[in-house]
């Protein structure tokens, strides 16, 4: 999730792309964030509906970003800028501040085969029952 960026959101196409990660290690003791495009395996890079009510969500994001930049200004972190998944301030949340670990990539693993209609259906589906 802290991978995402807006250049693998493709608003026109309807899709968002995920092909980039962010990981915490540890080094010598102290945490170390850092991002790469390579995933964990061929079946992590994926390719999923943009539903109208993420697409919704991301546009309002976007748009809270754009007023945080121009309210910290100077001291608003331009690192980051494509990062979808940032603080007030620009900066890239900590991985272990998210969630640390959880069954995500165990349920991703799982469902990782379905073709995109079926992903677009269930993605319609949430959507519904949340009311959007």
């Amino acid at each position: 999730m802290l991978g995402l960026r807006w250049s693998a959101v493709d608003f026109e196409k309807k899709i968002l792309m995920v092909n980039h990660k962010v990981a915490q290690v540890r080094e010598d003791g102290k945490p170390i964030v850092y991002a790469e495009d390579k995933l964990k395996t061929k079946s992590s890079y994926r390719t999923l509906p943009l539903v109208p009510f993420v697409e919704g969500e991301l546009l309002k994001l976007k748009q809270w970003q754009e007023e945080r930049r121009r309210v910290f200004g100077k001291s608003y972190s331009k690192e980051y800028l494509d990062y979808i998944c940032v603080n007030e301030k620009g900066e890239l949340f900590k991985p272990n501040y998210i969630s640390g670990r959880s069954s995500f990539p165990t349920t991703a693993d799982i469902y990782s085969h379905i073709d995109f209609s079926a992903k677009l259906q269930s993605a319609e589906a949430i959507g519904k029952a949340l009311g959007c």
